[in-house]
């Protein structure tokens, strides 16, 4: 008989797991995220451009080959979101809070970045920070992820 194939993983970005791995997360202290993992320019450029939502205790992760993150636009944004800025020690460095979609297509585009040295930075759903008390200076833990996650080191 056929059996069902799965469902595809929202995450489609993911590398594939190594059979055994649980699912990529990003644990800041004690809270854990589910995450879609971004490492090439055209994926960090796209991130979550054009979707709708994101679902709660979900995020992404931009891993940059140079080891220090760059600005961040929300280019074709329609939801806001909160930024965590990850620094080489595996702690949050700083965060940005509630970054607005732009009002309309047009519209300029401010850039947001660390007020300190970052090597990852993960997007949640805005108010998510304050709701579970995530800030500076929280240890990180990524979980999960497959060797092919270039610096991925936390």
């Amino acid at each position: 008989p056929d059996t069902p194939s799965p469902a595809p993983s929202p995450f489609a970005a993911t590398p594939t797991l190594t059979p055994g791995l649980m699912v990529p997360t990003v644990i800041v202290g004690d809270i854990e995220f589910e995450v879609e993992i971004v490492r090439t320019p055209a994926e960090r450029a796209t991130g979550l451009s054009g979707r709708d939502s994101l679902r709660p205790m979900t995020g992404m992760l931009f891993v940059f080959q140079s080891g220090t993150a760059s600005a961040f636009w929300m280019k074709d944004m329609r939801f806001p979101l909160d930024f965590v800025w990850i620094g080489e020690e595996c702690e949050v460095v700083d965060t940005t809070l509630n970054v607005p979609h732009p009002p309309a297509p047009d519209s300029p585009l401010p850039t947001y970045e660390s007020a300190f040295p970052a090597a990852y930075t993960f997007e949640v759903n805005a108010g998510e920070l304050e709701a579970f008390g995530i800030q500076k200076g929280d240890p990180v833990r990524f979980a999960g992820f497959s060797e092919d996650v270039v610096g991925a080191k936390c």
